[in-house]
Order: structure tokens, then C-alpha cells, then sequence
């Protein structure tokens, strides 16, 4: 919004940052503050032959402006206050959904830990079946090889025992 200066030195256009501003600069702002508090004091400056009633008017001009002063720092000091409680209502709303990402990503990472340990769980069961796995074929190895050694103990025996019934046979032959 283009606004022209209020200040009677000024008076150039520019471009307001707020619907209320009345100056193009804060030097401009400061020097028309310093020619109405000038302006105001000159007027209560009594004269020699003044009366009370001028007094009084200065004092109560001068009390205008200080009132038109504290209205404008209350205006602005509400537009502050707004603007921070929009901001503070903002930040709250990003945080609260920054929580709620952290606390999705949260859920994520205990279901990974929680199949982490499951894995871990299963691979320690495995090292067991593998580990019982291996003591049984060492024992089937064993067993093995004590079948094979009875079977050729009985191998033997069968020989000894065929050696045995054909001399049996040859001495009833004889005898005979």
C-alpha cells in the first residue's frame, strides 16, 4: 500500500509495511515526534502575562499527544503480542507433528528390533540343532563302526565255524 510521509519535511510516497504507518522512516517519525513535542512545549511555555487557562490548554494538548503516543504502543503492542501467539500456536503444531513422526519412526525401529531378536532367537536355535546334528552323526560313526567290526568278527567266526564242521566231517569220514 503506497502512503505519503506525515512528516511536513518529508512528504514523499512509499511503500507501508502496515496499514497504520504514518512514516516512510524511522527519522522522519522521530523528527515530526521532536517538532510536536516542540510544539507542545512552546505552548506551555507560559508567558510573562499569561493566564491559567492557556496553561491548562498546553498542559492538555500536550496530555493529547502523550495519550495518541500511549494508544498507538498499545495498538502495536497487541499486533506484537498476536503475531507471537500465532507463531507460538505454529511452532506448537510443528512440534506436536514432529513428535508424531519421531514417535512413527520410533514404533518402526522397536518392530525391527523386536524381529532382530526373533532372528536371533531362531539363529541361536539353529546353532543348537546344528550342534546336536553333529554329535549324533559322530555317534552313528561310532556305531558304524562297531557294526562293521562285529560283522567281520562273525565273518570270521563263520569261517572258523565252517573250518570247524568240515574237520568234524573229515574225522566222521574217517571213522567210518
Amino acid at each position: 500500500m503506497v502512503k505519503q510521509c506525515q512528516n511536513e519535511e518529508c512528504r514523499r510516497d512509499f511503500a507501508a509495511a502496515r496499514r497504520d504507518a504514518k512514516f516512510c522512516s524511522e527519522r522522519c517519525r522521530g523528527q515530526a515526534n521532536a517538532r510536536r513535542v516542540r510544539a507542545a512545549q512552546a505552548a506551555v511555555r507560559p508567558s510573562r502575562v499569561s493566564d491559567e487557562g492557556a496553561r491548562l490548554a498546553a498542559l492538555e494538548a500536550r496530555l493529547d499527544g502523550l495519550e495518541r503516543v500511549a494508544k498507538a504502543a498499545q495498538a502495536e503492542t497487541r499486533q506484537v503480542i498476536t503475531m507471537a501467539a500465532e507463531e507460538q500456536v505454529r511452532s506448537r503444531d510443528g512440534l506436536r507433528k514432529s513428535v508424531r513422526e519421531l514417535g512413527g519412526r520410533l514404533d518402526g525401529v522397536e518392530a525391527t528390533v523386536g524381529q532382530v531378536k526373533a532372528s536371533q532367537a531362531s539363529a541361536r536355535e539353529l546353532r543348537q540343532l546344528n550342534e546336536r546334528l553333529a554329535a549324533l552323526e559322530t555317534r552313528v560313526n561310532e556305531v558304524v563302526l562297531v557294526v562293521n567290526e562285529q560283522q567281520s568278527t562273525i565273518q570270521r567266526l563263520d569261517e572258523v565255524l565252517a573250518e570247524l564242521i568240515e574237520e568234524r566231517e573229515t574225522r566222521r569220514s574217517r571213522w567210518r
